[in-house]
């Protein structure tokens, strides 16, 4: 598993040309619970690939209130050949124990991705 750090955002900036090549398996350190991180993904690839973010270990249902008990699943998104998707924000049912969140690719050939933190409106 590779280890990605979360890059923050100022007001009015602008995302970074070139993204760091994806693993099989990444993780996203230092997440946090603000609700405020997202993943933007990048297939340069030939083929569809799937982009699994994995529901927090143990974890596979919760009680909302006013309608029950739920079942959580992991996130998955199709990114097309050529496409690029942004996910997110992360919900505290995706983040670890450690404080991260794991994504899973189902290809990494010409694949690329790196997490974002956005800053607060009142930043």
């Amino acid at each position: 598993m590779a280890s990605k750090t979360v890059t923050s955002l100022a007001a009015a900036s602008v995302l970074a040309t070139t993204m760091s090549a994806a693993a099989a398996s990444d993780s996203l350190q230092a997440v946090g619970n603000k609700q405020d991180v997202f993943y933007m993904v990048n297939n340069a690839g030939g083929g569809s690939i799937n982009v699994t973010v994995k529901l927090r270990t143990g974890l596979s249902s919760k009680l909302v209130r006013g309608t029950g008990v739920v079942a959580l699943a992991d996130i998955v998104v199709a990114v097309a050949a050529g496409a690029r998707r942004l996910i997110g924000p992360f919900t505290e049912d995706y983040i670890q124990a450690d404080n991260s969140v794991t994504i899973e690719h189902s290809g990494t050939t010409s694949v690329t991705g790196d997490a974002y933190r956005c800053a607060p409106i009142d930043a």
